[in-house]
């Protein structure tokens, strides 16, 4: 091994406080915790609030680095964990390697990506947009065996709010951020400015998450002498996290690989951290899950009678459950010492933890989410059409197969697609969504047998406003499993796409006074890289341009017509006539041959301010 090593050590101080009771518009399915306590006592559910990591630990390791799997396995065997960013070129046989030895794989190269100083797709539009990150998903997600929630950005941009940015034009060039969210990506993570984002849902004022790091380099690492320095330092690393209170605190780890000789000499010096009771080992999907059923969950009611008590949780009815893979960890209000607890007929796990404050400790009860949403069941997915476009629809069936020991009866469905991209806002500044993906379907029973099969049928159908990109479909099953009420979560996705690629120039929002003349050119293509594979069919139509009072557009209409893997530009003469306060949106419409409905597209428009005031010629003083 050589002498100079990349190692970087970074503590990351989550940020968020997120009260358990905090208040929403969405609607919850309720469940039960059960608990006892010490002493007899009472609080309120505003009193609740969620534990920054599972169990309370007060810390949490992840690392990276290393490209070989023998170095992966090594670590994961200990007990790290790690996530890989890869890019969707890369071979099938590599990425399953990489996977066989623990590892989560994350996107983190878009091929056709134009960056700028705001954003790495900030040059790119919304076609292009999909083109790079929507169509990399869905690559990499055909040669991989796990998930893929998480992914990897940058530039000098707010993430929490531009992953759902969809006017990227009017004021700034960042790109269209809301492709990672409708692309189905959960996470977001910033190696600078240390930000990690997670995609809570599609509606309200609380569809993201945002934890911020603090960082800290307080090594040169070219400086370090030999091996066992790093080493002694690394294990420093770990027993110092390991004794702090206060806040939970991830560090970050990043390494180079090492022969097998050297991992032998590592093993010695940090094993017994893999396993160490106050170390929380994650990924960065982990993670994703850590704050996601943070954002999901909610306490609707407590009540206390004696040292007994009940919780009554809620889950939003838009829960995606694939995300779903640690521990939902509750932090009881100080004095309240927790001696057992349980959830779903599950008995939970409960932790007492000292806090930043001499002299205080908490009770933080764990319970096991992923076992108890997950385990039981087993879900088949088949679509009739393995792609959608809007408008659309396809049939679906779900085959449930149960591994439980007794009986689930009393069975409901809850079923969820995502809302329509946003359309405009009401006076009080709330968001209107246009009518997106609906979803629905019924079982052939009400109770399923241990061992017995369940069968969905159901159609999923878009609309007009639909989002494109991959959507997931929530199946949320809730049953009577003897005196428990259970709850399992699952989901699917499916590819919405366009028909056809279409591009307008210029893109940025234009001022045009009265009597003003632009020209805007409309590219139309069946050569991008996210169109509906039934778009070599769509090749002839007629193109035209949103007509607005005012607007005397030339010619009115295009016809066209592409060959296979074929880009067409267009001219557009537009003159304004009047002034008006109304700010619009100057749009390319597409109806095919046959049809006398536009296709929706990706083009997101040119937004016209004609307001006099703002920008007529003023004389100088």
């Amino acid at each position: 091994m050589r002498f100079y090593l990349n190692i970087i050590i970074v503590l990351i101080c989550v940020s968020i406080d997120m009260r358990a009771d905090g208040k929403t518009d969405h609607e919850y399915i309720p469940f039960k915790v059960y608990f006892e306590m010490a002493e007899a006592a009472t609080f309120k559910a505003r009193d609740m609030k969620f534990s920054d990591l599972p169990g309370g630990v007060p810390c949490a390791f992840i690392y990276s680095g290393p490209k070989k799997p023998l170095t992966h396995k090594f670590f994961h065997e200990m007990g790290f964990r790690s996530t890989v960013f890869v890019g969707p070129g890369e071979s099938k046989e590599k990425l399953r390697a990489l996977e066989a030895t623990g590892v989560e794989l994350a996107l983190g190269r878009y091929p056709g990506a134009k960056g700028n100083y705001q954003s790495f797709i900030g040059r790119n539009t919304a076609q292009e947009a999909f083109d790079t990150v929507a169509a990399s998903r869905i690559e990499l997600l055909s040669k991989i065996k796990g998930q893929l929630f998480v992914a990897s950005i940058s530039g000098h941009l707010k993430s929490g709010k531009w992953v759902l940015q969809r006017e990227p034009y009017a004021t700034r060039t960042m790109g269209f951020g809301a492709v990672m969210s409708d692309a189905n990506f959960r996470l977001t993570y910033m190696d600078k400015p240390s930000v990690i984002t997670a995609l809570l849902g599609y509606k309200g004022e609380d569809q993201t998450s945002v934890a911020y790091y603090q960082q800290l380099t307080s090594m040169d690492t070219r400086k370090i002498p030999n091996e066992m320095i790093y080493y002694q330092i690394l294990a420093n690393a770990f027993k110092g996290a390991t004794k702090r209170v206060g806040r939970g605190v991830i560090v970050r780890i990043q390494v180079r690989d090492f022969g097998k000789k050297d991992l032998l000499d590592i093993k010695d010096q940090i094993a017994e951290y893999g396993s160490h009771p106050n170390i929380w080992h994650a990924n960065m999907g982990m993670l994703l899950s850590n704050q996601y059923l943070q954002g999901c969950i909610k306490v609707l009611d407590v009540k206390c009678t004696g040292k007994k008590g009940v919780l009554t949780l809620g889950i939003k009815k838009d829960v995606y459950g694939p995300i779903i893979q640690t521990p939902l960890s509750l932090k009881f209000p100080k004095k309240v010492r927790v001696t057992s607890a349980s959830a779903f007929g599950m008995d939970a796990k409960v932790d007492s933890r000292v806090s930043r404050l001499a002299n205080r400790s908490y009770s933080h009860v764990s319970i096991a989410a992923k076992k108890a949403f997950h385990e039981g069941l087993s879900f088949e997915w088949s679509f009739k059409k393995k792609t959608l476009t809007t408008p659309d629809q396809t049939e679906f069936e779900v085959v449930v197969r149960s591994q439980l020991k007794h009986a689930l009866s009393n069975i409901k469905l809850h079923w969820y697609a995502p809302t329509g991209v946003p359309i405009g806002k009401k006076d009080q500044h709330t968001i209107i969504y246009g009518k997106g993906t609906v979803v629905s379907g019924k079982a052939n029973k009400t109770t399923l047998a241990p061992g017995g099969t369940l069968t969905i049928k159901g159609t999923l159908q878009t609309h007009k406003h639909s989002r494109f990109g991959l959507t997931p479909v929530s199946l949320n099953i809730e049953g009577q499993l003897g005196k428990t009420r259970r709850l399992f979560l699952n989901g699917a996705e499916i590819p919405v796409m366009p028909l056809l690629g279409v591009e307008m120039h210029p893109r940025k929002q234009m001022p045009m006074r009265k009597g003003d003349v632009q020209y805007f050119r409309v590219k139309v293509s069946n050569e991008n890289a996210f169109l509906h594979p039934n778009s070599a069919s769509a090749n002839k139509g007629v193109l035209r341009l949103t007509p607005f009072e005012g607007l005397a557009i030339e010619p009115k209409s295009i016809s066209f017509q592409l060959k296979k893997n074929e880009s067409k530009y267009f001219i557009f003469k537009v003159t304004n006539s009047i002034w008006s306060d109304q700010i619009i949106r100057l749009r390319p419409e597409i109806t095919l041959a046959g049809s006398k409905t536009p296709i929706s597209n990706l083009a997101v428009g040119t937004r016209i301010v004609r307001e006099q005031k703002l920008i007529d010629i003023k004389p100088l003083d």
